[in-house]
């Protein structure tokens, strides 16, 4: 189902937002300069790889506001928790025009993907049925029905 490889492209995203958020951290955190250099390379590496991998899955669109929006809460919640940095109000008028819409729903489906048990077949299903289009996926749902009926017919 295009669902379920929806989902793994939001928690790729969010991964990205995360590690990129980590690397701003780092950045202040650490005093010595190869571990604070050696940290921001790390995590924009796997920042990237995250990125791409929910390339795969998203339109570049959902993919960059997703990320863009989990890096920009947590850099910002980080900045005032670990660095007692002030947030003016415009962050917090800011932040609660971005996130309603993309990023709890990039958040509860990275959660709902992480934790549902799939088999091959799905995972099979899933790969080749991306695309958001209804009528797509109902038309790549009934082949794979189909398929699936025809081949427990042939070995049953």
């Amino acid at each position: 189902m295009a669902g379920g490889y929806k989902k793994q492209g939001y928690a790729w995203a969010v991964s990205a937002g995360l590690n990129a958020a980590l690397a701003a951290i780092s950045a202040k955190f650490f005093q010595p300069q190869l571990v604070r250099y050696g940290l921001v390379i790390l995590f924009n590496a796997i920042m990237w790889g995250c990125y791409v991998n929910s390339l795969k899955a998203l339109s570049s669109l959902q993919a960059t506001v997703t990320n863009f929006a989990t890096n920009f809460l947590s850099s910002g919640l980080a900045g005032f928790f670990l660095f007692e940095e002030a947030l003016q109000y415009q962050w917090f008028l800011g932040a609660a025009l971005i996130f309603p819409t993309p990023l709890s729903n990039a958040l509860l489906a990275a959660a709902t993907c992480l934790w549902k048990p799939r088999t091959a077949a799905s995972l099979i299903q899933e790969s080749f049925c991306f695309l958001e289009d209804h009528e797509w996926q109902t038309v790549c749902s009934m082949k794979y029905e189909a398929g699936k009926l025809q081949n427990d017919a042939e070995n049953g």
